[in-house]
């Protein structure tokens, strides 16, 4: 549909235009910023470093156009006067919608070397508007004086962003890695590790929103933080954000450990999926599908916090929104906070008696996982006992309970011991990974023993048994980390 056209007041900028309203600018197209493009297209296609010229009635734009498959080319495009309508600018941005000499509608964003000069590009262009456009505009003026009254500005937002990257800072201090993370410094600081989490550390819910893995994983947060958290928090007002977004990042480590258990999990992604806003849904959404995208086709990123965030935002958000006006925003909403606190209560509570209260199959495989957290220690520990003794390995029979009581060989029964407790079903997804530890563990201790007798009484047959042992352990342990790669850990 085309516009209303005023065709008075077109002919009277085009006749300003032709006779003293010219000027060139250097401008940049293909830009994105507050100006709203999502109704229409960019009909001309143009990217990168161009200029805008207003010349005898006509605007030439001049840039690259980027072609498929084919090297970009540069280009040139005459408008007329009543060929442009609905024109804007925010900051150094101009926006404008215009109508080819094909029929063909859509807009044209571009950004000037300055704020005056998009103020002037604006000021030179047809002021023509379609009614729809002029009610828009009338109604966005509207919300942002509104906004800029009642909430000029965001508070938690920009705390919460510091905090996150305070502790990304002293989590490097402590050896979490800039690039490649370390796990087990993110569980120290309070990651949401279902065995830990589950065994009584609850508050690892909580943490769990602070804690990243790698400088791109907090980068990449804290910018979608900051783009959607600022605005929906002038919307709600500080203190509902607050909650709304501490119950979407509770959502979100829930739902991560129903869903997915044995992911480390860690981050603001989930808190941010539940503070997505339509103001800058194009910039929000493309965060939230790239993390979805990135989540299903990477093992180990946890999508299931990310769907809970965003569920947890939506039901909080929508309990908790009300009129951007005087009225409401004086009363304090008190019953709505009621009936959102009320709600919010009870959708944590459900979600966490299943993890208050988990089945045997969960339990045991909870127990697994935490004797796993300390299995290499525990391992290296053994072998650093067993190395101390053959060094100081009697050299006569005078202690026929050496080979039987040395501590390495205790350890590693201990530690078999610990790692078979968990009865973990044949169909369960660790059966294996348990199998493998326990066929390791037995090598181990089997080595143990042997090496001990052999180191006593001299024994090659003794020897020859614990070097077999030592192979079985070392195949045993490959395969553990062949299972660790197919898994993506």
């Amino acid at each position: 549909m085309g516009p209303t056209e005023h065709v008075n007041q077109a002919k009277f900028a085009e006749s300003r235009m032709g006779d003293q309203r010219e000027g060139i600018f250097s401008v940049r197209f293909g830009q994105r910023g507050r100006l709203d493009t999502s109704e229409t297209v960019d009909v001309l296609g143009l990217a990168g470093s161009g200029t805008l010229e207003v010349r005898d009635g006509t605007v030439l734009l001049t840039a690259l156009k980027h072609r498929s498959f084919r090297p970009s080319r540069r280009e040139q495009h005459a408008l007329g006067c009543s060929d442009i309508f609905n024109v804007q600018f925010a900051d150094s941005l101009v926006r404008f919608e215009c109508r080819l000499g094909d029929g063909r509608e859509g807009h044209v964003v571009l950004e000037a070397g300055s704020v005056a000069d998009a103020a002037r590009i604006a000021a030179l262009l047809p002021q023509t508007r379609t009614e729809a456009f002029a009610i828009d505009q009338v109604d966005r003026a509207d919300f942002q004086t509104r906004l800029d009254r009642l909430s000029p500005r965001a508070r938690v937002t920009p705390a919460l962003v510091a905090i996150n990257l305070i502790v990304f800072a002293l989590m490097l201090f402590d050896g979490a890695g800039l690039i490649v993370a370390d796990p087990r410094v993110a569980m120290k600081w309070g990651s949401n590790f279902a065995p830990l989490t589950m065994d009584g550390e609850w508050w690892r819910l909580f943490t769990a929103m602070f804690i990243h893995f790698g400088i791109l994983h907090v980068a990449l947060n804290m910018w979608a933080l900051y783009l959607s958290g600022t605005m929906t928090e002038r919307l709600y007002g500080s203190a509902r954000f607050a909650v709304l977004y501490v119950f979407a990042g509770l959502m979100a480590s829930m739902a991560s450990l129903l869903w997915n258990p044995e992911v480390n999990s860690a981050g603001a992604s989930g808190a941010i999926f539940g503070s997505i806003m339509i103001e800058h849904r194009n910039s929000t959404l493309a965060f939230a599908a790239y993390s979805l995208f990135y989540g299903a086709a990477h093992a180990g990123i946890d999508n299931a916090a990310h769907i809970g965030g965003l569920l947890g935002g939506l039901m909080m958000g929508t309990l908790l929104a009300r009129p951007l006006d005087d009225e409401h925003r004086a009363s304090g909403g008190g019953a709505g906070l009621l009936v959102a606190g009320a709600a919010g209560l009870l959708t944590l509570a459900l979600l966490l008696y299943p993890l208050i209260h988990p089945n045997d199959r969960v339990r045991d495989r909870q127990a697994f996982d935490r004797a796993l957290l300390t299995f290499s220690s525990r391992d290296q520990r053994a072998a650093d006992a067993l190395r101390m003794a053959l060094a100081n390995a009697p050299q006569t029979a005078a202690k026929p309970a050496y080979a039987t009581g040395l501590d390495a060989c205790t350890q590693w029964n201990a530690l078999y011991e610990d790692m078979a407790a968990p009865k973990l079903a044949m169909i369960d997804p660790r059966n294996r990974e348990q199998r493998l530890v326990l066929r390791y563990l037995d090598a181990r201790r089997r080595y143990c023993q042997f090496m001990a007798k052999a180191a006593l009484h001299d024994d090659a047959t003794s020897g020859e048994q614990a070097r077999e042992a030592n192979e079985e352990a070392a195949a045993a342990f490959a395969e553990l980390k062949q299972l660790d790669v197919e898994r993506g850990r």
